[in-house]
């Protein structure tokens, strides 16, 4: 049944795309060649590469809580019932806070609130780590943790779109796809490795470290790009 749901609601988008208009990306050089499109991806990430992050960053966290952390939660005594019950609160709170996070961002800058936003994301996954014999500390952990961390994805590429140019758009987006998929074939790995190898340390403590670590780079580095995000003033719509 889940493969044939997914399977339908792939089919249900792969139909509504049809409806779309097509663009193109405004073209400042003529590509012909491999070169010119391998500089394309150079000139994007020079622009933009801080904006890769968040992306790699949450498919690294995604594909780690659903691939390596159900066997985890079963070895230290979680039902499956309640792991699903984990997973699906992750989800649901990432869901909810997608646009209270989005108009933030627009308020407040999209550097300042991924800051925070890794920060918290942070400290939640190191109280799941202190509270992992308490179910409904563990549930209630992962529930901010996904409200907070569940828009980085989103997050990242408008992050990116403030500091690239309009005709490296595309590329930039194909970036981040790349950048999540990267995460995401990384982190199951890694997450298996330290279930197999360690028995004292908690594997959310491994969310928590790549969490902090993100903000931290992201607080450090400052990148100008083609663009600077500027906030948008009432009186400048009229």
């Amino acid at each position: 049944m889940p493969f044939m749901l997914s399977s339908l609601l792939c089919l249900l988008v792969w139909t509504l795309l049809f409806v779309l208009i097509n663009e193109f990306p405004e073209q400042t050089v003529q590509i012909n060649t491999f070169k010119d499109i391998f500089a394309r991806f150079v000139h994007t990430w020079k622009f933009a590469w801080l904006a890769f992050l968040p992306a790699f960053g949450y498919g690294f966290l995604e594909a780690t809580l659903n691939g390596s952390f159900p066997v985890y939660g079963l070895r230290i005594g979680l039902s499956i019932s309640q792991v699903s019950m984990l997973l699906f609160a992750f989800a649901i709170g990432g869901i909810l806070f997608q646009l209270p996070l989005g108009m933030l961002s627009d308020q407040y800058g999209r550097r300042r609130v991924l800051v925070i936003v890794c920060s918290l994301g942070g400290l939640c996954f190191t109280g799941a780590s202190l509270f992992e014999e308490t179910f409904v500390a563990i549930l209630i952990c992962i529930f901010i943790a996904g409200m907070v961390v569940g828009s980085t994805f989103s997050l990242g590429i408008s992050f990116m779109a403030d500091l690239t140019p309009k005709n490296l758009l595309p590329t930039g987006n194909l970036l981040c796809g790349i950048a999540f998929s990267i995460g995401s074939l990384t982190g199951p790995y890694i997450g298996g490795l330290f279930i197999q190898h360690t028995k004292d340390i908690s594997l959310f403590m491994i969310f928590s470290a790549m969490l902090f670590l993100l903000s931290m780079i992201i607080l450090v580095f400052q990148i100008d790009g083609a663009r600077t995000f500027v906030r948008i003033k009432p009186k400048a719509l009229k």
